[in-house]
Parts: C-alpha cells; sequence; structure tokens
C-alpha cells in the first residue's frame, strides 16, 4: 500500500510538471507556476533529488520568463544544489548558463564570467554540449567588449570548436564572425577577412539576413584598414543592393 501511494504520487507529480510544461508553452505563466509548485512540493515530500532538481529548475525557468530574476535566481541555486552529487552535467551546465545570463543582462559581468566559467568546468567531459560551447561564446563576447581581445580569442575558438562537432551551424557562424572582428582588432586585417569571408559565406547559406549583414560590414572596414579601397567598394555595392532589394535601411 505505502508503495502503491508513492507511486500514485508521483504520478500525479509528473502530471502536475506536464500539465505546467503545457501552460509554460503557450505562455500561461501563472498557471504553470501553480501547477510547477504544486508538483515540487510532491516532489520534496517523496525526497527524489533528481526530481527535485528538475522541478526547480521549471519553477526557475517560469520566474525568468516572469522577469522576476531574484526568485529565479533562487530556484536554480537550489536546483544545482539538489544536482550536487549526481551525474547530470548537461543539466547543470544548462542552468549555469541560464544564471549567467541573467547577471550578464544585469551588467554583472564579473558574477557572469563566474557562472559561465563553472559551467565549463562542470561540462568539461560534455565534447559536444551546445550549452558549453555558448558559455565560451558568452565569455568571449564580455571579454571582446573589455578590450581584452586576445583572452576573448581563446574563448571565441573554444566555442567554434565545440559546435563544430555538435554541427551547432549558428554558433560556429557568429564564432567565425566574431573571430573576425577580434583579428580585426588586433590589426590582422588580411586573417581577420579569411574569417569574417567564412562567416558572410555561411550566414548566406542560412539566410541569416543580420549576420550577413554584420560581416560584410566588417569587411567594408577590414579593407578599409588595410588600404584595399577598391574591395571595400564592393562590398559597399552589395549592401546598397541588398538594402535596394529590401526595401530597407542601410546596413550599420
Amino acid at each position: 500500500e505505502i508503495n502503491e501511494d508513492l507511486d500514485n504520487r508521483a504520478n500525479i507529480s509528473i502530471n502536475l510538471s506536464n500539465i505546467s510544461s503545457i501552460y509554460f508553452t503557450q505562455h500561461y505563466f501563472a498557471q504553470a507556476l501553480d501547477y510547477a509548485q504544486k508538483a515540487l512540493t510532491i516532489n520534496v515530500d517523496l525526497g527524489n533529488k533528481l526530481v527535485i532538481a528538475q522541478s526547480c529548475t521549471n519553477i526557475a525557468d517560469i520566474y525568468t520568463a516572469l522577469n522576476n530574476n531574484s526568485s529565479a535566481l533562487d530556484f536554480y541555486s537550489q536546483a544545482l544544489d539538489a544536482y550536487d552529487g549526481q551525474e547530470n552535467e548537461e543539466e547543470q551546465v544548462a542552468i549555469c548558463l541560464k544564471v549567467g545570463d541573467i547577471y550578464n543582462d544585469q551588467g554583472d559581468q564579473a558574477v557572469a564570467l563566474d557562472k559561465y566559467q563553472k559551467g565549463i568546468k562542470i561540462g568539461k567531459g560534455l565534447r559536444s554540449n551546445d550549452d558549453v560551447a555558448q558559455c565560451y561564446y558568452n565569455i568571449g563576447e564580455i571579454y571582446q567588449k573589455q578590450g581584452r581581445y586576445s583572452v576573448a580569442l581563446e574563448n571565441f575558438q573554444s566555442a567554434l570548436k565545440i559546435s563544430e562537432r555538435s554541427e551547432n551551424k549558428r554558433l560556429v557562424n557568429y564564432s567565425c564572425i566574431k573571430i573576425g572582428q577580434i583579428y580585426s582588432k588586433q590589426g590582422k586585417q588580411d586573417i581577420a577577412i579569411d574569417w569574417l569571408q567564412k562567416g558572410a559565406l555561411m550566414a548566406d547559406k542560412m539566410g541569416s539576413e543580420n549576420e550577413l549583414g554584420v560581416a560584410k560590414t566588417d569587411l567594408i572596414n577590414a579593407y578599409i584598414a588595410r588600404g584595399d579601397y577598391r574591395q571595400a567598394e564592393k562590398y559597399l555595392k552589395e549592401g546598397w543592393s541588398i538594402v535596394r532589394q529590401k526595401g530597407g535601411k542601410e546596413l550599420k
């Protein structure tokens, strides 16, 4: 009878979580939160740390969607505590990335860096994890904004290497463009142009107009910095051609 009761409560918790997920995807966050909290209450009583961690993560995601960052951070922290000692590296890395993003958006880059680096440390055995790659990429962006180009480059290169293994074309594209931007800032225009051309070609194949515009704008700047005004003019004309085709504004 005791086992049947535990099984029933576990099934109820699963059903509550599923209902919460449905409401979440429909952007009914208040209802999603209500069902997720009910599921968590049952899971705490059952004492299954893995399921508790998952429930806390679900609640944190809802609070993030509600822009309630303090509550989101609290539940992400509870989730990491529940995961402690368990072999769920992918889930833990995902949480570190989310927490880092919250602090990064709040302008607290020091804490954001710490969380991203924690995610990388936890996921060191994951060879092709997109969240690990994104942690490296986000670290690279922070250092790029700080003008620390050498360490930014190292992180963008790590992001590229992992995202190539996982075949994450979006992040491969972003990383190529970022690597080109860094080399340009370091005055290495020939290398920068190679990477930016890779980024532009990939963006074009993917139909990513924004990234294509960014890559071509950076190519124009790199050619001007190299003194190759003919090539710069070529990309400028291509940019204006895109503007005319789309009926939009000039690339910036």
